[in-house]
């Protein structure tokens, strides 16, 4: 447990919660899966950065990276490394950033850990940061085709 201050989403249903049960979240977008395990699902993000960038998640209702469990912990960091080398293969970018927040403080936007992986490409400084415009579901479903055929 920690003692950090989490996101209220004020009586509002989770949407990560919503993406592992395949339900429309909270943007009325469905998850373009990648990769989905007993522990941990990994699926495109629906914000238009970089082609490829994903978020991995347990698939259990967790609200930091310090309520995981050991097994929880360990599923989550393969399927982060397994989805960040297929990325990888898939998009060559020149680097890949994975992150992941724990609080407000941090900025921790859900009260549901997860991880981002975002490909990154010389010259992208500023750029990598930003939210950028709705991803149509066609591309998001394209995109985490062409990382699951190098998985």
């Amino acid at each position: 447990m920690n003692d950090f201050p989490i996101p209220d989403l004020g009586g509002k249903r989770c949407p990560l919660c919503d993406h592992v049960e395949r339900r429309v979240n909270e943007w009325g977008l469905l998850p373009a899966v990648v990769l989905d395990d007993a522990l941990s699902l990994a699926y495109v993000q629906p914000f238009r950065m970089a082609p490829g960038r994903t978020l991995v998640i347990p698939k259990r209702h967790v609200p930091t990276v310090f309520e995981l469990t050991d097994a929880e912990g360990a599923a989550m960091m393969r399927t982060v490394r397994r989805v960040s080398l297929a990325v990888a293969r898939a998009f060559r970018p020149t680097g890949i950033t994975f992150y992941q927040n724990n609080g407000t403080g941090a900025h921790q936007e859900f009260p549901h850990v997860h991880f981002h992986i975002i490909p990154r490409y010389d010259g992208d400084d500023e750029f990598w940061q930003q939210r950028g415009p709705e991803i149509p579901f066609a591309e998001m479903e394209s995109v985490a085709e062409q990382i699951k055929q190098r998985l």
